[in-house]
C-alpha cells in the first residue's frame, strides 16, 4: 500500500539549529515542500522501524505539504503516483535505486531520466530538487551511473542537483563500512543527516 506522507510542521524548531547545510536566505517565511521516492523516503509513524531523512528535512520553516513514496518503488510506480503529490514551493525527487536491478544500461538509464521528467511535469511543481540516490554495495556501478545520468538531467532542465550522501559514499559507489546494515538502507543517523542537509537546499531552492 503507498505510504503517504501527511504534511505537517515539525513540534519544534529546535530541528532547525542542527548542523548541515546552512541556508543562504535568513528569509523567516515558511518554505513548502513535497517528495515523491521509495524506500528511503517513505516514512510513517505506523511502521517506526522505517525511518526517513524526511523527518529531519521539515522543520517551523520548511513544512511538508506530502508525496508519495513506496518501498520498493521503480519510477514506473511512482510515475502512476504522482496525482496524489500535492501542489508545494518545491518537489524533491529521490527515485532511480529500483529501476537498475536488473542493471543500468544507456536504454534503461534513459528511460528512467524520460519517467523523471514526466513525474515532475505531472506534478506541476516548478520548483524541483533532485537528489543523488543513495549508496548501494550490491550495485555500485549501476548507482554511480544512475547519478551521474540524474546529475545530467537535472542540468538540461535546469533543477537542482544535490548530493546529499556524499559523506557516506565510497569511491567504489558503495556505503561507508558500519554505516548500513543491509548495503541498501542507511542507518537512521546518516538519514537525520541527509535530511539537515536537504532542508538548506529546499529553503534555497524555495527563496531563489
Amino acid at each position: 500500500m503507498p505510504i503517504l506522507l501527511a504534511g505537517c510542521a515539525s513540534a519544534s524548531s529546535a530541528a532547525e539549529d542542527a548542523p548541515g547545510r546552512a541556508s543562504r536566505h535568513p528569509d523567516p517565511s515558511p518554505i513548502t515542500f513535497a517528495v515523491v521516492g521509495d524506500s528511503i523516503t517513505a516514512w510513517t509513524s505506523l511502521e517506526p522501524g522505517l525511518s526517513s531523512w524526511v523527518g529531519t528535512a521539515r522543520s517551523a520553516r520548511v513544512l511538508l505539504k506530502g508525496g508519495w513514496a513506496v518501498a520498493g518503488a521503480t519510477t514506473v510506480d511512482m510515475l502512476a503516483g504522482v496525482d496524489d503529490v500535492p501542489d508545494a514551493d518545491v518537489l524533491v525527487v529521490m527515485a532511480g535505486t529500483n529501476d537498475i536491478l536488473g542493471g543500468a544500461t544507456d536504454a534503461s538509464l534513459a528511460a528512467t531520466a524520460d519517467r523523471i521528467t514526466e513525474i515532475v511535469r505531472e506534478t506541476g511543481i516548478d520548483r524541483v530538487v533532485l537528489s543523488a540516490v543513495a549508496p548501494n554495495d550490491f550495485r555500485q556501478e549501476g548507482t554511480e551511473k544512475l547519478n551521474d545520468a540524474l546529475a545530467a538531467l537535472a542540468a538540461r532542465h535546469g533543477w537542482t542537483w544535490f548530493d546529499p550522501w556524499m559523506f557516506v559514499r565510497e569511491a567504489d559507489g558503495g556505503y561507508v563500512r558500519g554505516v548500513s546494515a543491509d548495503g541498501i538502507h542507511p542507518s537512521r543517523q546518516v538519514e537525520m543527516r541527509v535530511g539537515t542537509e536537504l532542508r538548506g537546499v529546499i529553503l534555497d531552492s524555495g527563496r531563489d
